[in-house]
Parts: C-alpha cells; structure tokens; sequence
C-alpha cells in the first residue's frame, strides 16, 4: 500500500510575511525618491528664463541644484529601503 504521506508534493512554502517596520521603510525609501523627481517635473514652476541666479538662468540653476541635492535623497532611500537579504 502507498503511504499517502510520501506520495504528495510538499506545501507550497509560503512567503514570509513582511512586518509593518519593513513596510514603512519601503514606503519612506520611495516617498525621499519621489520628492526630487516631482521637483524636477514640475516644468512650470521653473521654466523662467529671467531672474538670473549667478548670472546662470533660473531654469539652468534650478535643474544643477535639484543635480546637486539628489545625492542626499538617494542616500536616505539607500539607507531606509532594506535589502533582500535583510530580514
């Protein structure tokens, strides 16, 4: 007689469920990605030619500095959104 034990697949293995710490993270990660992109797509709020900062104009000096002060979201992002083989 078949052992009915031996004979079935294992249970599908279930993936662990994320706790709320891990979820807000996540979120917190993609919200400091999501505020320079918005910065920097939101075209009228920029597109002036006059006044002129540094002699540069505006649009110019505006897009170098969102350039410029990208570099700190990413870092925040990087640091709040874990990696997959953290826990």
């Amino acid at each position: 007689m078949i052992d009915k034990r031996t004979c079935e697949p294992p249970p599908p293995t279930a993936r662990p469920k994320r706790p709320l710490r891990t979820l807000v993270r996540v979120s917190s990660g993609l919200l400091a990605l999501l505020v320079p992109c918005l910065a920097v797509l939101d075209v009228p709020l920029f597109d002036r030619i006059e006044p002129r900062v540094f002699g540069v104009p505006f649009i110019d000096a505006y897009l170098l500095f969102w350039v410029l002060a990208l570099t700190p979201f990413l870092i925040l992002a990087a640091r709040l959104i874990p990696s997959p083989d953290e826990s």
